[in-house]
């Protein structure tokens, strides 16, 4: 009896001892078991400067992470994502989770552990998409039955349905790389009317252009127009100023050249012809003039005297010549 006693005691203080009284998750115990210490949370380490029960916790660096309560003095490394191996630069959101590399947009990872990317498979002919790829997993490709065809290879395209022709227009069957082919109701093919839509939207283009530019000219003829109306209006109001350049007062006499000199034989004097009624008039008073600035012809005073300067200097060239 008291050999079992003695058995069942330190049975007890094995099983007692072993049993730790620090919570696991975020407590350890000291180094000489006598007190529970704190853990610093996720996101941070430890510093070497902090005690068991009040420990100094500092934040993980740039690309690191703690998911877990540690009384670790370091931070865990975020992995490096290789862009030359197809992968896409993702920035952590917390300092807290992992951040794990995501492959660029067209490709997925080649192996669980996602340490290189593969791009996208791309279906064939005959084979439409059943489930497009995302960068965990790839394409997944499936024949073109039913109905259906595929003319073309892609990563994105599901397998497309044949056209259904009205009743008798059927000229080709579809198969599962080609669609069916139907007559047209005008007996003109696609292709044709695709033609004939091109055409006329071209003919309508250069219509349009050559209007404008009928447009443009005729509103550049009319401004011409208007313009040159404008100076013959100018011109019919000033007759005088045009026809007769001596009626200006401010002109200057001008000399006649030899050419412009009347001959002897057209200029000569001629005989003149007496009025039987010039006698019986009685002579006529020259006008005289009030005004200083006119002359008993009523002209003003700088036209006379430039009209007897040109006699007098063609006086003086004929006495010369």
């Amino acid at each position: 009896m008291p050999l079992l006693l003695i058995i069942c005691t330190v049975f007890t203080q094995v099983v007692t001892g072993a049993v730790s009284p620090c919570d696991p998750l975020t407590q350890y115990e000291s180094d000489d078991g006598s007190q529970c210490c704190k853990m610093c949370g996720p996101g941070t380490r430890m510093s070497m400067e902090g005690r068991c029960l009040d420990p100094r916790c500092e934040p993980c660096e740039v690309n690191e992470y703690q998911d877990a309560y540690t009384k670790k003095t370091t931070c865990k490394r975020q992995p490096y994502c290789d862009p030359n191996k197809e992968f896409e630069f993702v920035v952590p959101k917390s300092k807290e989770h992992l951040r794990p590399c995501r492959c660029k947009q067209g490709h997925h990872c080649s192996s669980e552990a996602c340490l290189t990317c593969a791009p996208h498979t791309k279906c064939g002919l005959g084979e439409g998409v059943q489930s497009k790829g995302n960068h965990t997993h790839d394409t997944v490709c499936q024949k073109c039955l039913g109905g259906t065809f595929s003319n073309e290879t892609s990563e994105n395209e599901a397998c497309k349905k044949w056209t259904v022709c009205k009743s008798g227009s059927e000229v080709k069957s579809g198969t599962p790389t080609s669609d069916t082919k139907c007559e047209n109701s005008s007996g003109l093919s696609a292709g044709v009317v695709t033609g004939i839509i091109i055409c006329a939207v071209l003919a309508l283009a250069a219509l349009i252009v050559c209007i404008g530019y009928c447009l443009y000219k005729l509103r550049g003829n009319k401004l011409r127009a208007k313009i040159k109306g404008c100076c013959m209006e100018d011109g019919l109001k000033n007759p005088e100023r045009e026809a007769n350049p001596i009626a200006n007062p401010t002109a200057e006499p001008r000399l006649l050249s030899y050419e412009e000199r009347p001959s002897e034989q057209e200029g000569g004097a001629q005989t003149p012809v007496e009025d039987d009624d010039s006698h019986n008039e009685e002579p006529s008073q020259p006008l005289i003039s009030d005004d200083p600035g006119l002359t008993e012809n009523g002209n003003l005073v700088e036209q006379e005297e430039g009209k007897r300067e040109v006699l007098s200097r063609q006086e003086s060239i004929n006495t010369q010549l």
